[in-house]
Parts: structure tokens; sequence; C-alpha cells
């Protein structure tokens, strides 16, 4: 069910009947996680960890033969989302699936990925449980990322890469999404976002998620 919609983003809860939820929780567990630095900043950010991703293309809607129950559910809820990401088949028919974990410490600085013609992304928290208390939220600025950048511009600043200092000087606002679990979020392209670090009160729970890009055919 739906529980936020922003200008550029939305929240359903509940994504995955239960059944479907507990198979992913598993699979999450059993997958194989590699070690990745960050590609925002390294420095900060701290370690992720990735699994092999899946991209699934389709033009004419969700095939029968999937294997995974998980991605059928999550791609009916994109194409539902015509405000958001376009019609499928005209503005994207490939979305791409891949696994990650951040772990206490881990964290990813702001930005926004608008690359490769793609119409927007996904997050889908995949951890059985989960506190507020112990970070993780995905922040969301329900603006154009675009604007931002002109804005800053406009006050005679350069646009630097440090979004939250642009977010400051603005006098803008991001919203915290706190990472419930089964909890999908969509959002458009040229949005600028950022992972809350995870506090280390989570002590060996992961942070994790199954995310993606929603983009036209080749450019996943």
């Amino acid at each position: 069910m739906t529980t936020m919609d922003g200008d550029r983003f939305r929240v359903i809860d509940d994504c995955l009947p239960d059944a479907v939820f507990s198979a992913c929780v598993k699979l999450m567990r059993r997958a194989r996680f590699e070690s990745v630095a960050s590609s925002i900043d390294e420095p900060l950010d701290g370690r992720a960890y990735r699994a092999a991703g899946t991209t699934i293309t389709c033009a004419l809607g969700c095939p029968d033969e999937w294997s995974s129950a998980a991605y059928r559910a999550v791609f009916r809820h994109i194409a539902d989302a015509t405000e958001i990401f376009g019609p499928q088949g005209e503005a994207w028919d490939t979305v791409s699936f891949t696994a990650w974990k951040y772990l206490a410490g881990g964290r990813l600085g702001w930005h926004n990925d608008s690359g490769n013609s793609r119409a927007g992304a996904f997050v889908l928290f995949t951890h059985e449980s989960w506190s507020a208390s112990w970070g993780g939220s995905l922040k969301i600025v329900d603006v154009a990322a675009s604007d931002i950048v002109d804005a800053q511009a406009r006050r005679g600043t350069a646009a630097a890469a440090d979004v939250g200092r642009m977010l400051v000087d603005q006098g803008r606002n991001a919203i915290d999404i706190v990472p419930t679990p089964n909890r999908l979020v969509l959002f458009r392209s040229d949005t600028f976002h950022a992972i809350e670090r995870v506090d280390w009160t989570a002590g060996d729970r992961p942070r994790s998620t199954i995310t993606g890009f929603v983009t036209p055919s080749g450019d996943a």
C-alpha cells in the first residue's frame, strides 16, 4: 500500500506478500557479497557490500517465466507509477536488480542517479527487522536536482560537490525515509538522495536492500 507520495517519489509499504518477503530475506542471507568502495565519497562513506546484479528487460509486461516473485512485484509497482517513471515501453523498458548491504558505520553521500537516460530508481528494504535508532534512512530531496544546482549558481556560489551545503544555503529540507522492512521506495531521475550512516547500535545487523534503475533498453 502507498503510504507517502511526493512530487518525485513514492513509498509503498508491505510491498511483497509475507511468504515472498521471507524468502527474499533468506536469499539475502545466503547471497555472496563483495566489499566495494564508494563511488561518491570513499573516505567518508566507508565500504558497501554488493551481490551480483540481474538486469530484467521487458517491453510488453511482466513475463510469467520470471523466476522471482519479488522481481515481478517490484516491476508491477514500477509499471503502475507512470507519474514518476513515465509509460512503460516509451520512457523505459528495463529494470535492473542488485542486492546491497551496509554495515554499521557505512553510508552513501548525496548523489543524483540521472545518467544513461534513466527514468528513475527504486529501493526495496530486505532486512528482517530494523529500528529507526539504527540510522540508515534514505534521504530524498523532493525538488529537481538541476533546479537546486541552478539556484546555487544564481546565488553567485559555485555548485559544489557538497550537496548538503547547498541545501542549507537554500533553506531546503530532505525527507528521511526510515528503512522499514518490506518497504519499497520509487523515485524519479534528477533527484538528490543519500543513505544516512548506519549507527553502531545496529550491531551486526546489516541494512539490506535490493536496488536498481529504471531505464530504456540498453542503458541500465
